[in-house]
């Protein structure tokens, strides 16, 4: 199976992400793009990908991405996600 990490921004960062990152701008809200991003999820799980949602912190993506030169988008919050997956999963348990 395909790993394929989807990143969650929380509540309280949105209205900045969105400032920074132009396709939440096409949200009505947080609500309605956890729901869009919820059904994507469940979309590629039953599709046979291994998804897990991600919570991503915005500061440190913005941060991350600056360092990388890569314009702030949902496909590059997913990225961010990618390393952290795998950090989590060499952690001692």
């Amino acid at each position: 199976m395909t790993n394929f990490p989807m990143a969650v921004i929380p509540a309280d960062e949105f209205e900045i992400a969105c400032a920074f990152i132009n396709e939440l701008s096409n949200d009505l809200n947080h609500d309605d793009w956890l729901d869009c991003q919820y059904g994507l999820f469940m979309g590629r799980s039953l599709g046979g990908l291994r998804t897990e949602l991600i919570p991503d912190g915005l500061e440190d993506f913005l941060k991350w991405r600056c360092n990388r030169e890569i314009s702030p988008s949902e496909r590059a919050l997913d990225e961010f996600g990618r390393p952290l997956e795998r950090r989590e999963a060499r952690s001692p348990a």
